[in-house]
């Protein structure tokens, strides 16, 4: 099936579940609809090749779901009194939509058909960004070395996302945390627990693969740092949350959080003393195809892959410590 058949199949469901968030009473079942259109945003990502801006969609639904399902927990169901200048501004929007359609359409029709982007920037990267950036994956020579700018502001997004909801739930779940432990014995079975003792390290050294020839083959920071998270939730699962408290030093790895994202920055500022721009190559290119190669781009898929694994194994171990007795305060 044509990617713009899935592409228009996933567009209509947002639209579903968009319109459904509105008219639901239920606030609960609102936020879900919200989640939806998200979640559609994110696999439209994938459909379209972009893993990294997927995932960064995908973990900041996630946050925002978790900070509104905290704030409206207690709330049953929403009124909203009917008012005269809402079909006032119910009106003017549907006709300056329909302005700006109209007025889109010239435009549209000189848009390349679907999967033939314009060549005239890309071209230039197909030429250049091997010789620029001493990169082999094309990929990671635009999002780290021409087009870095925008990669920070993915990770701003990431970064304050994260913050906003581990704020929220770590001081409750890490209470929780200690409170479970001493009510059941973590873990699971010897089995389990004898092969993710080998597994997890495994999982370890293919992360860290997939982040230092990022450079060279696809993969890099944002699909590395997945991997790495997976192996300390691996870990999590197979011997419980108190024995990964000890075994990973959770502060620490909160504070490894943060210094990923400021060094990610810092990294950006130290190309305009020393490159003259703002996230410039600045390191030596070295030899094309070799580990060592590629400047700023292979520290940077570092930082990345740092940030990734430590977001993602962070908020869903804040998750595994929440609980909600029945008639608790929020």
């Amino acid at each position: 099936m044509p990617v713009e058949t899935w592409l228009i199949f996933i567009l209509s469901f947002m639209i579903i579940a968009s319109i459904a968030a509105l008219e639901i009473k239920d606030i609960l079942s609102s936020i879900v609809a919200i989640g939806v259109v998200g979640l559609g945003v994110s696999i439209a990502f994938l459909f379209l090749q972009a893993p990294d801006l997927a995932i960064v969609q995908f973990l900041f639904e996630i946050f925002a779901l978790i900070i509104l399902v905290r704030a409206f927990l207690r709330k049953d169901y929403h009124k909203e009194d009917p008012a005269k200048i809402n079909k006032i501004l119910t009106g003017i929007t549907v006709v300056t939509l329909i302005s700006i359609f109209l007025y889109s359409v010239p435009a549209l029709n000189h848009l390349p058909p679907f999967g033939k982007p314009l060549m005239t920037t890309s071209q230039y990267y197909i030429d250049n960004s091997a010789k620029d950036t001493g990169a082999a994956n094309f990929v990671a020579s635009i999002i780290l070395d021409y087009r870095a700018y925008d990669t920070l502001g993915e990770l701003t997004v990431l970064f304050t996302a994260i913050l906003g909801a581990l704020t929220i739930l770590r001081i409750k779940s890490q209470r929780n945390i200690i409170e479970t432990a001493k009510k059941k014995k973590d873990g699971m079975t010897v089995i389990v627990k004898t092969v993710t003792r080998v597994s997890c390290w495994m999982i370890l050294l293919y992360g860290i693969y997939i982040i230092l020839h990022g450079h060279l083959t696809p993969g890099g920071g944002f699909g590395g740092g997945v991997i790495l998270a997976l192996a300390f939730l691996n870990v999590m699962l197979a011997y419980g949350k108190k024995f990964t408290a000890n075994w990973l030093n959770i502060n620490f790895l909160y504070d490894v959080e943060a210094a990923s994202a400021t060094l990610f920055l810092l990294v950006g500022i130290l190309g305009i003393s020393i490159g003259g721009a703002f996230f410039a190559n600045y390191l030596s290119k070295g030899e094309l195809f070799h580990l060592i190669s590629s400047g700023t781009i292979l520290p940077l898929n570092i930082l990345i892959g740092i940030k990734v694994a430590m977001s993602l194994f962070l908020v869903v171990w804040v998750l595994a410590g929440l609980r909600f007795e029945k008639g608790e305060e929020v």
